[in-house]
């Protein structure tokens, strides 16, 4: 198995996605509550930032059944 499967099917790798995803998010739509931006983004770019977050989520749940199931040796 590649260092990055290995790596991507921890489970401290879902909490980190799920947790950035869930941060990004939450300071998104704070910020359009506000109106306002930060570092120079809108709250839609925080948003997004939160969806990748999430999509590495998926991913690493998909690399745990995987690795599970025995389809990389």
């Amino acid at each position: 198995m590649t260092f990055l499967i290995k790596m991507l099917e921890q489970t401290w790798m879902m909490w980190l996605c799920g947790v950035c995803g869930d941060v990004l998010t939450i300071t998104g739509i704070v910020f359009a509550v506000l109106n306002k931006s930060a570092a120079g983004f809108t709250p839609i770019v925080w948003i997004l930032l939160g969806m990748v977050f999430y999509m590495y989520f998926v991913i690493s749940l998909l690399a745990r059944i995987v690795a599970n199931s025995g389809g990389t040796k």
